[in-house]
């Protein structure tokens, strides 16, 4: 067994609890189940293939990875897109990274309004 010690995804940390959680997957061998729309897998039975056993923990593996890795806060976030790793992920990335036109200009207002101890302006600091 492989042990991951993942900070608690909360409203705070989602970048740091993302870059942990690509990390794992890859180490164990699941960054493409991450990423990937794919189905749920089926229950492996007595002619199941290796292969396809091998898919199923890595894909349920992957799926424990992340939902044992977000605070209770947070869940609510998931509740209803959980059937897939890919599902969790992309719901997850677009909640604390929405890439829609009005975040976009909201990101960029408050880039330009951002001031720094030291500086008056950004545009001071850059000078």
């Amino acid at each position: 067994a492989t042990k991951f010690s993942i900070p608690k995804l909360n409203e705070r940390n989602y970048d740091n609890w993302r870059m942990l959680i690509e990390t794992a997957s890859h180490s164990i061998m699941g960054y493409t189940i991450l990423t990937t729309k794919m189905a749920v897998p089926a229950v492996p039975g007595a002619k199941t293939s290796a292969e396809d056993v091998t898919h199923y923990k890595t894909f349920y593996m992957v799926l424990s990875l992340l939902v044992s890795s977000i605070s209770e806060q947070c869940l609510y976030i998931i509740q209803n897109k959980s059937a897939t790793p890919y599902d969790v992920w992309t719901t997850l990335r677009e909640h604390f990274r929405p890439s829609t036109n009005r975040n976009v200009i909201r990101m960029r207002g408050n880039f330009y309004r951002t001031t720094l101890q030291n500086f008056s302006s950004m545009a001071k600091y850059v000078d």
